[in-house]
């Protein structure tokens, strides 16, 4: 079974790295969790651990994503929040589905944890693997934007799925979006707020709010022009 550690913190990673593998776990470790939410398909994690707080404004995405099944129909996601999440987050958390928390890396939580895991999965399931490691799949990891495009990434306000992309034009006005399936937004109206809207860029990450402005039809290809709000 694989793990997935999303963290930036180089003592985070090895204490989590080394609770995982006593788990019987092989590990992957992302560092950027956009790299890590681009190879989720590839990767097909049986358990996520991500540090919640270092990634503010993205880690209810990527727990969206993962629910979504296009990582797999079972996945045990865990929240890794040294401090205690706000009421508004506690209630996205428990309306997204998390697993559970993990509150600090010291020995008697990792041990709830570890019971949490077993009880999720089943002990007879958690056998050992091979560990794998972030520069080991680098080259799925090296995904260049082309020169004046990005990816896009947001919640559809409708049906509250996940919705991705890559933009190809933009200004302070609007955004242009070429969507990886265009039936994602086919319940949504021309006008449609979009309240977190966000736009990648190499490394660099910016969030706006947004309005549907129009759908068009380019020999066959469908382009979406978000309006900015902010």
């Amino acid at each position: 079974m694989k793990a997935l550690i999303i963290s930036d913190d180089t003592s985070t990673i090895c204490r989590l790295d080394d609770f995982l593998t006593k788990q019987g776990f092989g590990t992957i470790i992302y560092r950027w969790l956009l790299k890590a939410l681009d190879n989720i398909e590839e990767i097909r994690p049986d358990c996520v651990i991500v540090s919640s707080s270092e990634y503010p404004r993205h880690w209810k995405t990527l727990v969206q994503f993962l629910k979504s099944g296009i990582g797999g129909n079972k996945i045990g996601i865990y929240l890794y929040e040294p401090k205690a999440l706000d009421k508004d987050d506690q209630k996205k958390a428990v309306a997204l589905g998390v697993t559970g928390y993990i509150t600090s890396l010291e020995e008697s939580e990792l041990e709830k944890t570890a019971l949490s895991i077993q009880n999720f999965f089943g002990k007879n399931k958690i056998e050992n693997q091979i560990i794998t490691t972030e520069n080991e799949i680098k080259n799925k990891e090296n995904i260049e934007p082309l020169s004046g495009t990005g990816h896009i990434l947001f919640t559809n306000p409708v049906s509250h799925k996940f919705v991705k992309g890559t933009y190809f034009d933009k200004n302070e006005k609007q955004i242009t979006v070429k969507l990886d399936f265009d039936e994602d937004i086919k319940d949504m109206s021309i006008k449609t707020l979009v309240p977190e809207f966000t736009y990648f860029y190499g490394n660099e990450s910016t969030s706006v709010e947004c309005r549907l402005k129009e759908i068009l039809d380019i020999n066959g290809e469908q382009l979406v022009i978000f309006s900015i709000e902010n």
